[in-house]
């Protein structure tokens, strides 16, 4: 498992992507959205930085969350674990925590999977850093990654957000969009077209 964290970079509070607060579906304990922009944080110049707000609700269950993960259906992408495809901010989120604290939360890219949930290929983490505050049974957070490849088209992709919490998991749908598998790029190849559409912008 590779533990992706850049120290000393606080870029979600810079972030100019919207995020309207996902409202849960019916019958799943997690849900949410996503959007991405290709960007210019200092360190991740021309990568997409993908932005999420998901939310839970598993009070009936009597536990609190351990770490939300996200199935990125990239399995038969023959690059994704190579680097620097996927990189993360430290912390790469945030949410409210038990008693009204702030529950940082800290992302890492497993090649191989999260092995607490179905299906194969490359999963992202959203874990909680529950030294001062924990997460509650029911909750939010606002987390971002970066990546080189471009997004799907959006759309909703069911099951491919999972929670655990104790022993126990669940899945959920997604609403927005997904790394799309394209090897061979690089953060200059992004970065310059992004200078050639602002030249030639009407």
């Amino acid at each position: 498992m590779t533990r992706l964290r850049i120290l000393g970079i606080a870029v979600l509070g810079a972030s100019v992507l919207a995020l309207a607060f996902p409202v849960a579906s019916q019958g799943q304990y997690i849900w949410g959205t996503s959007t991405a922009e290709l960007t210019t944080d200092p360190g991740f110049e021309g990568y997409w930085k993908y932005c999420f707000e998901i939310g839970w609700d598993v009070s009936e269950f009597g536990h609190g969350v351990s770490h939300a993960s996200m199935i990125l259906g990239l399995e038969d992408c023959f690059c994704a674990c190579d680097d620097p495809y996927f990189m993360c901010a430290d912390p790469a989120g945030s949410g409210p925590g038990v008693g009204g604290c702030t529950v940082y939360y800290y992302c890492e890219f497993d090649c191989e999977g999260n092995p607490h949930f179905p299906g194969e290929g490359p999963t992202i983490k959203f874990e909680p850093d529950e030294d001062d505050c924990e997460p509650g049974y029911t909750g939010w957070i606002e987390a971002c990654f970066y990546s080189l490849f471009e997004p799907t088209d959006p759309g909703v992709f069911p099951d491919v957000l999972g929670i655990k919490f104790a022993t126990q998991t669940e899945t959920g749908d997604l609403e927005g969009v997904l790394p799309f598998c394209e090897c061979g790029i690089t953060p200059v190849d992004h970065a310059t077209w992004s200078v050639i559409k602002s030249i030639y912008r009407p």
